[in-house]
């Protein structure tokens, strides 16, 4: 064996963006203007529910993304520096939306995946709800090193949540009322 030098980095973690990232007025926006894309429900190899949660195309999405783009490049040099280029039309951001009657829920899962989706670096939720307009469906990332304080704070409207794509997490079931966030993905040239 011989001795190597590597970078490393420590801030491999999950990082609170921000929690006034989108201020009331776009959220209602989106809200009210966003455009039914699809049933967001899939499967997993035994034929049970992995994701139900129906998905939505925001108002202004190209502008959209340029503004969490922007804000997400300047934080990648603060906290992550992996090399990244923007977000592509064709991985835009969307809005999922988690209700209590269908048992919306998104279990354990990766963003990273084959060919395009092989380009994702930093994942991003922006909270759209009110935390008291819903129960359950708390963002969890593993390994689940966040404290109680943190997780109660990404339920606050209008914070964005960052963390690399390859970490594991979920959406719990939400039991009550309806859960709403902002979901995409920053890319870049996929990891070697």
């Amino acid at each position: 064996m011989c001795e190597m030098e590597m970078k490393t980095n420590d801030y491999l973690s999950v990082h609170m963006g921000c929690h006034d990232f989108l201020p009331d007025e776009i959220i209602n926006d989106i809200l009210v203007n966003s455009t039914f894309v699809k049933d967001g429900k899939t499967m997993n190899p035994t034929h049970a529910n992995k994701r139900i949660c129906k998905i939505y195309e925001p108002p202004k999405q190209l502008e959209l993304a340029e503004y969490i783009s922007d804000f997400i490049i300047k934080k990648n040099k603060e906290i992550y520096n992996f090399n990244i280029k923007g977000i592509p039309t064709f991985d835009a951001p969307s809005r999922f939306e988690y209700q209590s009657v269908d048992g919306g829920k998104f279990d354990l899962h990766i963003d990273l995946g084959p060919g395009i989706y092989s380009t994702r670096k930093i994942s991003y939720s922006i909270q759209l709800s009110d935390e008291d307009e819903y129960e359950g469906g708390d963002l969890v990332i593993f390994p689940d090193e966040i404290t109680d304080e943190e997780k109660l704070s990404f339920r606050r409207k209008g914070t964005i949540v960052l963390f690399p794509s390859y970490r594991a997490h979920c959406v719990t079931p939400v039991t009550k009322g309806t859960r709403n966030a902002i979901v995409g993905w920053v890319h870049g040239d996929a990891f070697l």
